[in-house]
């Protein structure tokens, strides 16, 4: 499975953190065990202590340097103070293997649980709130194909759409209508044409469905000449 954690260490506490008091939260609805949440709560803090003391580390060596800095290319004639490193407090008890690969064990059993939903993913920082929807701003991204007999194969990105709604006008005719809706890529679009052995320019667009409902933007119109 690709990492829930963040990339940036500041991240990474704040979404331990966060992981840590929610799990407690919802743990027995998925049989987990107190000892369990006592585990993963330990994995977090010290997941946590780590980065902290490294950051408190880097920020102690930059002072150093600087403080070494002072005397060796005579920055200031005043005196000095050398820095001094401030503790941070250590969990009681640090995890003794792997703390993140144990979180994410912990993070698989829960999501193969047939009461596991989006929106406890949601809850606990697995899944962001809108990774599984379709935003405003989206819009499908088509490539059209002219095949043989007068066949048009539309490719459609999937994406995080469920299906699409595929709309074609030809001819004369001014107004896009509905030729079909699909799920998965590609769209064969086999009307045959207005004039029997004749080639049409065909104007499509796209739409991404969610539960039959329109979502997002309609793409870009494409454009293809038949091939008969």
């Amino acid at each position: 499975m690709a990492s829930v954690f963040p990339n940036k260490n500041s991240d990474k506490t704040v979404w331990l953190r966060t992981f840590s008091s929610q799990f407690a939260l919802v743990a027995a609805d998925f049989n987990f065990s107190p000892a369990r949440v006592a585990e993963v709560q330990r994995a977090c803090e010290t997941v946590v202590y780590s980065i902290r003391l490294a950051a408190q580390a880097k920020q102690y060596a930059k002072a150093c340097h600087e403080f070494r800095d002072t005397f060796l290319r005579k920055k200031s004639n005043l005196p000095q103070t050398a820095p001094e490193f401030k503790e941070i407090t250590p969990p009681a008890e640090l995890f003794p293997s792997n703390a993140l690969a144990y979180i994410e064990e912990t993070i698989n059993l829960l999501k193969a649980q047939s009461n596991y939903t989006s929106a406890t993913g949601a809850l606990l920082g697995i899944v962001s709130a809108k990774a599984d929807k379709i935003q405003p701003t989206d819009k499908p991204k088509v490539k059209l194909i002219s095949l043989i007999n007068s066949v048009i194969r539309i490719n459609w990105k999937k994406g995080k759409a469920q299906a699409v709604l595929v709309e074609s006008k030809r001819g004369e005719e001014e107004n896009f209508t509905e030729i079909g809706r699909d799920q998965y890529s590609p769209f064969i679009d086999a009307r045959p044409p207005l004039e029997h052995g004749k080639p049409e320019l065909r104007f499509y667009r796209l739409t991404y469905l969610d539960h039959d409902k329109p979502v997002g933007m309609t793409s870009e119109i494409y454009s293809v000449t038949t091939n008969p």
